[in-house]
């Protein structure tokens, strides 16, 4: 398993330059939990010349600071953008290295977790919807509470959405069905035995299959 984590992350360094990441660093990582483990890989892409922010321990937030809009984490991805296909936001850049390390924590498809960022904020984490989601990920306070979550912290929100998607992935077992419980909540998903009739629902869903498509052809 920290293999595993160690090989994946590894390759996200590659991309970017950077040195390879000790075995040593990825058992922290790994033997973490929710936020703390998203701080210790934010921290080694910024101990390999990936930040310029200087990290405190379990302190989220200066990682990515509070620039105004247009928000650019302080690693950047202008070296990387020559490929993207012009139907992706270039923002998304911007996030994946932090898709990349919850991809790997908890098993899921960065490609997803971009693809649901972008449905839901357009990758703006100061979003606010009309019905109080926040951030990123869009996730309501509730939730966020529950899930031990910021959801206005870009990090602490990604994580947090990795986290609740892995958890509808591993009790519906069908991408669709894991996005719907997203979207209109787990009881609704069980209540009618899929996705729930609603069109904000469906179309939620189309949405961001469709865009994991995109990114899954992507030259990332």
């Amino acid at each position: 398993m920290i293999d595993d984590i160690r090989s994946r992350i590894n390759t996200i360094q590659q991309r970017f330059g950077a040195a390879p990441i000790s075995t040593a660093q990825t058992t922290s990582a790994a033997g973490a939990s929710g936020a703390d483990a998203a701080t210790i890989f934010a921290q080694m892409l910024q101990g390999q010349g990936m930040g310029n922010t200087s990290v405190a321990p379990g302190t989220l937030g200066s990682v990515w600071g509070n620039q105004p809009q247009p928000y650019i984490p302080p690693w950047g991805a202008t070296s990387v953008t020559s490929g993207l296909p012009s139907s992706i936001p270039e923002k998304a850049h911007h996030f994946m290295p932090a898709f990349q390390a919850a991809g790997a924590k908890y098993g899921i498809d960065p490609n997803l977790l971009a693809s649901v960022a972008w449905t839901e904020s357009n990758f703006n984490p100061d979003a606010v919807s009309h019905a109080g989601a926040q951030g990123l990920m869009q996730i309501m306070p509730g939730t966020a509470e529950g899930l031990g979550v910021d959801p206005r912290d870009p990090l602490q929100a990604i994580d947090g959405a990795a986290r609740y998607l892995r958890t509808q992935l591993d009790r519906f077992g069908d991408t669709r069905l894991a996005l719907a419980a997203y979207n209109a909540g787990p009881g609704a998903v069980q209540k009618y035995g899929g996705i729930p009739p609603y069109e904000e629902t469906t179309a939620y869903v189309a949405k961001v299959i469709g865009r994991l498509e995109q990114f899954r052809s992507s030259p990332w």
